[in-house]
């Protein structure tokens, strides 16, 4: 019996589905690119590419792992002849290529016509004494109230990760009287806070800005009584958000969707964005997929960054099996603390 079934016309007589959507959505990024737009639309596009691509990740590429998982059949296969997998693969390399040119348009071009017009984004240390005062404030009064700094050891596996949140991986030394000792640890970043913090004031020409995240990561060793932070980086996590509900099986429809709809709180990631410059110390050290046989968690050791000297590349989930659909990674370009606006 044949792999595959071929359609009634040859497969490239069609086009995928899924890519045709990754190349709409590549329509909306050269919005972003285009300099005849205002600065301030062509940011707008950038952060709707980043939804669309949000919410494609959640539906349409957990959609195509759920194949891969279930087994489907060649003769099920779309009319252009591509198998689950092969669409993954070939997802994952258009959606890197896609992810590099939106954050060279946003770091080339918007960010530095926004300076010039005066919306800056500055550095923590570049801020004056009283904006340092005022973050400072904003910190003790605001933030640090909000924040909840987990330990990654034996006795505490790692924590639950919300769908698209925004999150702090570091390492922290203890001394010891024999070798140092180092262990994981996870803040998340506050959804109910503002991740846009203005630090200028009325009086200045200029609107400065700097990110919470950034705020939160000098004030880690602090979070961590004192413990020494080797390193740290910004990740997020997407889950598969697809409802897939069996309507003729299901005594009570509403209640079945309500189930499903709580279930997707701690469904499997299906893509991991992490900083390319995270240091190789940063692994994953605890999580690990619910189920043995798929391999869509990251499993303890492997790093969370892709291969270092390619900040847009392709950094593939290593370790898994040929074929076989991992966690999309999607190393973003710039520095820690600092994976996207």
């Amino acid at each position: 019996m044949p792999d595959r079934v071929p359609p009634s016309y040859p497969p490239d007589h069609y086009l995928n589905r899924e890519l045709s959507w990754l190349e709409f959505n590549a329509r909306v990024l050269e919005e972003a690119a285009d300099p005849s737009n205002r600065l301030l639309e062509r940011l707008k596009f950038v952060a709707i590419f980043s939804s669309n691509l949000d919410e494609f990740f959640e539906i349409r590429v957990a959609g195509l792992q759920q194949q891969v998982y279930a087994g489907v059949a060649p003769q099920d296969f779309g009319a252009d002849g591509m198998a689950p997998a092969e669409q993954l693969a070939a997802i994952e390399r258009r959606a890197h290529e896609l992810v590099a040119e939106q954050y060279r348009v946003l770091t080339e071009e918007i960010f530095p016509g926004l300076t010039a017009g005066g919306i800056e984004r500055v550095r923590l240390e570049d801020l004056s004494d009283a904006e340092q005062r005022h973050v400072e404030r904003l910190f003790r009064t605001s933030i640090l109230p909000v924040l909840t700094p987990l330990a990654i050891d034996p006795g505490h596996p790692f924590p639950h990760v919300n769908n698209k949140s925004l999150n702090i991986a570091l390492v922290v030394e203890r001394k010891s009287s024999r070798l140092p000792r180092r262990h994981f640890g996870v803040v998340q970043v506050p959804a109910v806070l503002d991740r846009i913090v203005i630090v200028s004031t009325h009086a200045d020409a200029a609107v400065r800005f700097v990110l919470l995240e950034d705020i939160i990561a000098r004030h880690l060793r602090e979070l961590f009584g004192g413990l020494r932070v080797v390193s740290h980086t910004v990740f997020r996590i997407t889950r598969n958000t697809e409802l897939t509900i069996e309507e003729d099986e299901a005594e009570d429809l509403l209640e079945t969707i309500e189930e499903s709809l709580r279930q997707r709180v701690r469904s499997d990631p299906v893509r991991l964005e992490i900083l390319a410059d995270a240091d190789a110390a940063l692994r994953i050290p605890g999580a690990r997929s619910r189920r043995p046989d798929r391999p869509d968690g990251a499993t303890p050791g492997r790093r969370l960054r892709g291969p270092p000297g390619r900040a847009s590349g392709a950094a593939r989930a290593t370790g898994l099996r040929a074929g076989a659909p991992g966690v999309r990674r999607h190393p973003v370009p710039g520095r820690p603390g600092s994976p996207t606006l």
